[in-house]
């Protein structure tokens, strides 16, 4: 069973109460995976690093063509790992 973990603050973890939700298959019914099922302390967790990254990090001062270089450069890892989303956009 694959087991996903949540991206907060650079670094992959659960849920902080260790809770999960089971995802199931639903042409077999059959459970293939574990999510995080984040809470309110979670989503707060995820807001504040996000906040600190923004604030903190190379994201504003950065030029729009390499911040539009890096979000393509995103979606093409993101096709690369999913057989069935496609992301369109122009090349």
């Amino acid at each position: 069973m694959i087991e996903f973990k949540m991206l907060i603050g650079g670094e992959m973890c659960g849920a902080a109460r260790g809770a999960t939700n089971k995802v199931t298959d639903p042409s077999t019914e059959e459970a293939f995976a574990t999510v995080p099922r984040a809470n309110a302390e979670d989503v707060k967790r995820a807001c504040e690093a996000a906040r600190a990254a923004f604030d903190e990090g190379d994201w504003p001062r950065m030029a729009q063509k390499e911040r539009m270089r890096l979000l393509l450069e995103l979606a093409d890892r993101l096709d690369a790992r999913s057989p069935v989303c496609r992301f369109a956009r122009p090349r």
